[in-house]
C-alpha cells in the first residue's frame, strides 16, 4: 500500500542521511551502504511513479557508485537501468531514457547479465508513447 511505502521511504531517508554523515566524515565502508540506500529510495520514488525523484536519486547512487568501482559494474547496471526506465516515463526526458537503454545494451551483453538484457530489449520494443500522442494529434 502507499502508507507502507512512505514509511519504508522514510526508513531509507534516514539511513541515507546517516551513511552521508558517515561518508562525510571519512568512513569508506559507508560507501557502499549509502549506494544501496539512495537505490531503494529511487527504486520506491519508480514504484510510486514519482519518476523525476526516481532519476535524482538514481543519479546520487552511480554518483557514490563510481568511488567505489570506477568501471561499471552490475549493480551499477542495474541502477542505470532503473533509471532508464524512469526517464522514459517522462515525456521532456523520453529520448534521453532511449539513449541511455542503448548504450547499456552492449554494457549488459559485455557483462552477461542476460536478465537486464531481457529487461533492455523489452524496453526498446515497447510502444513509445510519444507515438501514441502523435497518432491523437493527426486525429484530431
Amino acid at each position: 500500500s502507499k502508507l507502507k511505502l512512505m514509511n519504508l521511504l522514510a526508513h531509507y531517508q534516514v539511513a541515507a542521511e546517516l551513511y552521508q554523515d558517515k561518508v562525510s566524515s571519512g568512513v569508506s565502508t559507508a560507501v557502499t551502504a549509502l549506494v544501496d540506500a539512495l537505490k531503494k529510495q529511487g527504486d520506491l520514488h519508480l514504484q510510486m511513479c514519482n519518476y523525476r525523484d526516481a532519476v535524482k536519486f538514481y543519479t546520487k547512487a552511480l554518483r557514490y557508485a563510481k568511488k567505489v568501482s570506477p568501471t561499471m559494474d552490475l549493480q551499477q547496471l542495474r541502477i542505470s537501468l532503473n533509471m532508464a526506465k524512469a526517464l522514459v516515463n517522462i515525456i521532456n526526458r523520453h529520448a534521453a531514457g532511449h539513449r541511455l537503454l542503448d548504450s547499456l545494451l552492449p554494457l549488459a551483453a559485455r557483462l552477461g547479465a542476460d536478465a537486464e538484457l531481457a529487461e533492455i530489449k523489452a524496453l526498446k520494443s515497447a510502444p513509445e508513447s510519444a507515438d501514441f500522442l502523435s497518432l491523437l494529434k493527426s486525429l484530431f
